[in-house]
C-alpha cells in the first residue's frame, strides 16, 4: 500500500509539473465525453478536464509543503510549552487562544481586500493558523516525555534545557505524533480546494466541483474532480502509515 501510494503521488507530481508548464487554455467543444484525446472529457467552457485538474497540482504540492511547516511549528511550540512550562507555557497558550478565536475565512476576505492573494500568501495564512489544531495534543505529549527518568537524569548532570529540547524532546514528540502528519497535509490540500470552491484561489479541483454542481446533467465533471481529490488524499494516508501502531 505504501509503495503504491508513493507511485501515485509521484505520478500526480510529474503530471502536475507537465501540465503546469503546458498551455491548458485551449478551447474544445463543451461537454465532450471520455475519449483518447480527452481522458476525462471537457467541461462547460470546452477545456480538457484532465489537463485542468493536473495543471493546479503544483499549487497543491506547494500547499503540502506549507502543511509540513505548520506541523513543524506545532511540534516546536507544543514541545516548548510542555517541557519548559512557566512563562513559555503562559505566553504560547495566550497566543493559541487568540488565534483559535479568529475565523479563518474572515481573515482571507479581509486580507484579500488589501492585496491580491496568491498561493504563497494563502499558504502562509494557513500556516499561521492551522498549527493550533495540534498544539494541545503535542503539549501533553511533551509534558509526558519531560517526566521520563532519563530526562530527569540529564537535568541532574547539567544538560541545558535547549540541548534536552532539541536532542530529545523534539524527536520523541515527533515520533509520538507523526501519525497525525497526513491529516495535517490533507487539511491543507482540502483547504486549498475549499478556497478554490469559493473563488479565492486557482487550484483547479475546487472550481471544477462548483461547475460540476451547476451541471449535474453532465456528471463527468463532478465525478472527475471529486475522484481526483479522493485518490490524492488516500495516497497521502497510505504513504505515511496513518496508524501509529504500525511502527
Amino acid at each position: 500500500m505504501k509503495k503504491l501510494s508513493k507511485i501515485v503521488l509521484l505520478l500526480y507530481f510529474c503530471l502536475g509539473v507537465f501540465y503546469f508548464f503546458k498551455d491548458t487554455s485551449q478551447i474544445y467543444q463543451p461537454f465532450l465525453g471520455i475519449s483518447a484525446k480527452h481522458w476525462l472529457g471537457t467541461n462547460s467552457y470546452g477545456r480538457d478536464i484532465f489537463a485542468t485538474l493536473f495543471a493546479g497540482n503544483v499549487y497543491i504540492f506547494i500547499m503540502l509543503g506549507f502543511g509540513w511547516l505548520s506541523f513543524a511549528l506545532a511540534i516546536f511550540l507544543g514541545s516548548a510549552q510542555g517541557y519548559l512550562r512557566g512563562i513559555y507555557d503562559f505566553a504560547i497558550q495566550r497566543i493559541y487562544e487568540v488565534v483559535i478565536s479568529i475565523p479563518f475565512f474572515f481573515i482571507i476576505i479581509l486580507v484579500g481586500g488589501w492585496w491580491e492573494l496568491n498561493i504563497f500568501s494563502l499558504g502562509l495564512l494557513l500556516l499561521l493558523i492551522n498549527w493550533t489544531f495540534l498544539l494541545p495534543y503535542i503539549r501533553v505529549q511533551a509534558l509526558s516525555v519531560s517526566t521520563a527518568s532519563y530526562i530527569k537524569q540529564m537535568q541532574d548532570i547539567g544538560y541545558s534545557p535547549a540541548r534536552i529540547l532539541i536532542a530529545h524532546i523534539f524527536p520523541n514528540v515527533y515520533h509520538n505524533t507523526k501519525h497525525l502528519l497526513p491529516f495535517v497535509l490533507i487539511l491543507f490540500a482540502t483547504s486549498l480546494s475549499a478556497l478554490d470552491f469559493l473563488g479565492l484561489s486557482q487550484a483547479g479541483a475546487g472550481s471544477l466541483i462548483v461547475e460540476g454542481v451547476n451541471y449535474l446533467n453532465f456528471p463527468l465533471i463532478l465525478l472527475s474532480s471529486c475522484g481526483f481529490l479522493i485518490v490524492l488524499l488516500l495516497s497521502l494516508l497510505g504513504i505515511f502509515n496513518v496508524s501509529k501502531y504500525h511502527d
